[in-house]
């Protein structure tokens, strides 16, 4: 009696795995892309999470006992992923750095950099202009942060915008810096 033997041969292997192997290259492209997405819009909400939480401190009144002190807000440069919070006097002629938040996500950076400061009285939006402080207009076009990959280019970047009343504003489709 002749006895069956069941399995695969080398050849239908070898054509599984290059099919495999096809479909894993084709899906590649689509989650790097899907990752760096992701990243900006965490590094968004992360941004807004700040910008909200110096707005309030100024409004809750921290740090209202220290003499001078008439601001909160939150320090960017350009280039990097790190920001800061600072405590600013009312004359805006001396500031006091509060703490380091956590750096943005993956290779997103701040591409522009600018000062947002929030009223202790009333946690409306001003930018370092000149002392007193200049306030942030009614659509934010001068109280803004700009983020994007390091390598970003064109409409690939996301800004945060805050305006006179301290409401934040996001835009999407940027022009990068």
């Amino acid at each position: 009696m002749q006895q069956s033997v069941h399995g695969y041969t080398f050849v239908e292997l070898l054509i599984v795995v290059s099919l495999i192997t096809i479909l894993a290259g084709a899906a590649i492209p689509g989650f790097t892309n899907y990752t760096r997405n992701q990243n900006l819009k965490q590094s968004t909400a992360q941004l807004k999470d700040s910008l909200r939480s110096a707005q309030n401190n100024a409004l809750g009144g921290l740090k209202s006992a220290d003499a001078g002190v008439g601001y909160w807000g939150v320090q960017f440069a350009d280039g990097t992923n790190a920001y800061d919070l600072y405590t600013f006097s009312e004359a805006l002629d001396s500031f006091s750095k509060e703490d380091t938040f956590d750096p943005l996500i993956g290779d997103i950076e701040v591409k522009n950099s600018n000062v947002i400061l929030f009223d202790m009285f009333t946690g409306n939006a001003y930018t370092t202009g000149g002392s007193p402080a200049t306030p942030c207009d009614a659509n934010g076009s001068n109280c803004f942060v700009i983020i994007g990959e390091s390598d970003a280019t064109g409409a690939e970047c996301v800004s945060i915008l805050a305006n006179t009343p301290g409401g934040l504003l996001v835009e999407e489709g940027v022009t990068c810096p």
